[in-house]
This record gives structure tokens, C-alpha cells and sequence, in this order.
């Protein structure tokens, strides 16, 4: 689950736009918590309860000529979060996956994804790999991704982990619809 005390160059919420042209993002701290973007989590007011819903807008990352290093995730996306990610002449090392999203939006359908990633001349070595789907114990549904792919070269560390990551809690059947 996302943590609301990660380690992070920038954080997020519904409705943000990040666009960055010839810049160098460095997150030079070694830690499974850490991520260069985070999409927040929803924090409710003190002495009130968390909506359960989830907003409706998106939050935008726009990277262009840029070179990205971290020494945990890239992008992390918290539950009922929606991201739309774009990475063009992009060279990207992440000691986790390059994009980590965790829980489900509700609908969960393809004319609505949770996540928009869009890669066009990227090379990443990414040593978690380049997608992680991750549910959670207060949201099991995985979030649906559409992912678009050109021009790019992708290579994870090992050899024994996979580019794309499914770790849900769906039944086996519904998982391959994710993305």
C-alpha cells in the first residue's frame, strides 16, 4: 500500500499537471518506499472519513528529454487514483518499476483506465520492471492500464522478472484483462 511518508522528488493530486523539457530527475536515496513522482493518496480531514470514491480527473505527467534515476519506483500511484503518464526521448534506471500503480478506479473499463501510459523513443532499465499492478487489502480490484509503446527499448535487470507485474487479488481469470 502507498505510504503517505514515501520519499519523493514531486507528489501529485487529481487535477496536477507536471510537464518537464531537458531536465535531469535524481533520487539518489535507496529505499523500496521511494519514487521520483507519487500520485497522492486521498487524506481525509481530521475527525471525518475518507470518501471511498475516487476523483473523476487525472493527474498528468508530461516528460520530454529527460533523463530519470531513482533507487526505489519511478511513478507511484496510489489506490483510486488515476494517472495519465507521457515519456518521450526518455532514458529512465529505476531500482523498482517504473510505474507502480496500486488499487482499482471504479469502473475498471477500457474506455475509462486508471492509468494512461504513453512511451515514445524510451530506453529503460528498469530493475522492478516497467509496470507494476498492485491491489490492496482495502482495494483488491487491480486499477485497468493502457499501455502504448513505440519507438522504445525496454530491459529489466534480471532475468527472472517480468516486464509487466500482476499482483492481485482477483481471481486468476479476471487478471489478464488488466492491461
Amino acid at each position: 500500500n502507498l505510504r503517505t511518508d514515501r520519499v519523493a522528488a514531486a507528489g501529485l493530486l487529481p487535477g496536477t499537471e507536471l510537464t518537464m523539457t531537458d531536465c535531469t530527475v535524481t533520487l539518489a536515496v535507496i529505499r523500496p518506499g521511494a519514487a521520483l513522482f507519487v500520485v497522492q493518496p486521498e487524506l481525509a480531514p481530521p475527525n471525518t472519513h475518507a470518501s471511498g470514491g475516487s476523483s473523476g480527473q487525472s493527474a498528468v505527467i508530461r516528460l520530454r528529454d529527460c533523463f530519470l534515476r531513482s533507487g526505489g519506483e519511478g511513478i507511484a500511484v496510489a489506490s483510486r487514483r488515476r494517472i495519465d503518464l507521457e515519456l518521450s526521448n526518455v532514458l529512465a534506471s529505476t531500482e523498482g518499476s517504473l510505474l507502480h500503480a496500486f488499487g482499482g478506479v471504479r469502473p475498471g473499463r477500457a474506455d475509462s483506465p486508471a492509468v494512461k501510459f504513453h512511451l515514445n523513443q524510451v530506453t529503460a532499465r528498469i530493475k522492478g520492471g516497467l509496470v507494476h499492478l498492485d491491489s490492496t487489502p482495502e482495494e483488491p480490484e487491480l486499477p485497468f492500464a493502457t499501455i502504448l509503446a513505440e519507438n522504445s527499448i525496454l530491459s529489466t535487470a534480471n532475468r527472472d522478472d517480468p516486464l509487466f507485474r500482476l499482483d492481485g487479488r482477483d481471481q486468476l481469470d479476471d487478471l489478464g484483462n488488466k492491461i
